[in-house]
């Protein structure tokens, strides 16, 4: 789960990639009213590793690394 809150206004985008840089997911356009919740189902078809959620509010885009076990 990747919750926070925003201005109500901001645009907001994430998006998961691997340590290669693939992408794996994106949700564009994804404030609710202030409200930013999305959910990443890894699944199986996924490897356990390294990955990089990045969230650009506005254009300034933060990232962070999760593991997958």
């Amino acid at each position: 789960n990747i919750r926070f809150t925003a201005d109500a206004d901001a645009d907001v985008n994430i998006v998961i990639t691997d340590i290669r840089g693939t992408t794996l997911a994106r949700w564009n356009h994804c404030n609710t009213n202030g409200h930013v919740h999305v959910v990443w189902t890894a699944g199986d078809s996924i490897p356990t590793g390294v990955y990089v959620v990045s969230v650009d509010v506005d254009g300034k885009i933060t990232s962070h690394k999760i593991v997958k076990r």
